[in-house]
């Protein structure tokens, strides 16, 4: 451990503090981020949800005409 950290303990702590307010920054402008797009992303979510209703609907509409064309043949 250098001399310079023991005899300026002050340094060190204006380091830390600095970091600390990046880390908080970077915390804030992720939670902010989040926030913004949650909205978005549970739109987006029903969407596909409802999508997938849909594929299956008409799979099982498909299959079920194909299960009768063949039982009717």
């Amino acid at each position: 451990m250098p001399a310079g950290w023991r005899a300026f303990p002050h340094g060190q702590d204006q380091a830390l503090f600095i970091h600390l307010l990046r880390v908080r920054f970077l915390g804030r402008l992720l939670v902010g981020l989040l926030v913004r797009l949650l909205p978005i992303l549970t739109l987006l979510l029903l969407a596909l949800l409802a999508l997938t209703l849909l594929l299956v609907t008409v799979l099982l509409g498909l299959l079920r005409i194909a299960v009768l064309g063949i039982v009717h043949r």
